[in-house]
């Protein structure tokens, strides 16, 4: 068995599900550590894109190449809000 990188597991569940499976673009909404407890470090491993959000401080939004990220959060009231496009 290899290494898991999640939490509960969840990379080595998800693993058979996209097995054989083109390369995708994964969300990461609250992503943390960009490897250590993270459940798509291991679908970026195999090829993926990341769009990662992070709103902590704590943590960088990705430091994985593949990853386009982002340190906003979600507002406190209701309304509309634009947080900016990729690249942009």
């Amino acid at each position: 068995m290899r290494l898991p990188y999640a939490q509960n597991l969840e990379d080595v569940h998800l693993e058979p599900i996209f097995a054989g499976e083109p390369a995708g673009t994964c969300v990461d909404v609250g992503a943390g550590h960009p490897v250590a407890d993270n459940v798509t470090f291991q679908l970026c491993r195999f090829g993926w894109r990341g769009l990662v959000i992070e709103p902590s401080e704590r943590w960088p939004a990705s430091s994985r190449r593949s990853d386009r990220a982002t340190s906003r959060s979600a507002p406190r009231s209701a309304g509309v809000r634009t947080l900016g496009r990729p690249g942009a």
